[in-house]
């Protein structure tokens, strides 16, 4: 094999390299930026939401709401859903909110398990701690997304709080209707 060969053989071996790490790069970066934009959307319950919680909260004696509670998403929807905590003690306090549990019915009405699998997807996936000050409310958002496999049915989440004596402080359910 001649040199002028093998020189353009590595030459070209490299340009392959450096122009797949670049892309390997830009791929990552993407991927990151799309995840730090979820987590965002999730942070920010928008102030129509955050109303419709406060006046939930002032007109009863609820110290969790959720709204909105009934959804009807299709297939590949997503929806964020906010919920209110009124901290009725004269010291601030952290709380807890946890959206793992769920019960899946079919169309007939029917239960058919108890957890959602991957049929629907929530975020954040872990819990959610929030820091609530005295006699004050405080709200966070969770987004649920249908998968775009997920039968048809009745989804329903029940959302508990705690408080930071992992004392139950409400519970609410939310119903997502899939079509």
């Amino acid at each position: 094999m001649n040199t002028k060969a093998a020189i353009e053989l590595s030459v070209n071996v490299i340009v392959v390299i450096v122009i797949s790490v670049v892309i390997i790069v830009a791929g990552f970066a993407l991927l990151a930026k799309m995840r730090s934009g979820a987590q965002n959307y999730v942070d920010t319950v928008d102030s129509q939401t955050q109303e419709k919680i406060k006046a939930m909260m002032l007109n009863s004696d609820q110290r969790v709401a959720v709204y909105p509670r009934d959804l009807t998403l299709s297939r590949g929807d997503s929806q964020l859903v906010g919920v209110g905590i009124s901290n009725d003690a004269n010291t601030k306090d952290n709380f807890t909110i946890d959206a793992s549990a769920c019960k899946y019915f079919d169309s007939a009405g029917k239960e058919i398990a108890t957890g959602c699998g991957t049929n629907i997807q929530i975020q954040p996936v872990a819990k959610i701690d929030v820091d609530v000050g005295a006699k004050s409310q405080e709200s966070k958002g969770i987004l649920f997304s249908v998968a775009k496999s997920a039968p048809s049915g009745e989804y329903v989440y029940t959302i508990s709080v705690k408080n930071s004596t992992s004392a139950d402080y409400g519970v609410s359910k939310v119903y997502i209707i899939v079509n």
